[in-house]
């Protein structure tokens, strides 16, 4: 279901400090299990970007989104 932040729920609060100052970067592909009422219920990474913080704030920041039910 499209998401009713239209794309723009990310900032670069959402970067891991960590992640920021040691320069790392990687694409992680997740999973989003979504309710009737278009709140995120479960994330499940599928592809890793090979640095545990960097999923784990994809997970994270999707979490916050609401998506069209």
């Amino acid at each position: 279901p499209p998401s009713i932040a239209g794309g723009w729920f990310m900032s670069d609060d959402d970067y891991p400090a960590e992640a920021r100052r040691q320069g790392l970067e990687g694409a992680t592909s997740v999973v989003l299990q979504i309710s009737a009422k278009g709140r995120v219920t479960d994330c499940r990474v599928t592809e890793s970007s090979g640095t545990p913080s960097l999923d784990e704030a994809s997970c994270s920041m999707l979490s916050k989104v609401t998506f069209k039910p």
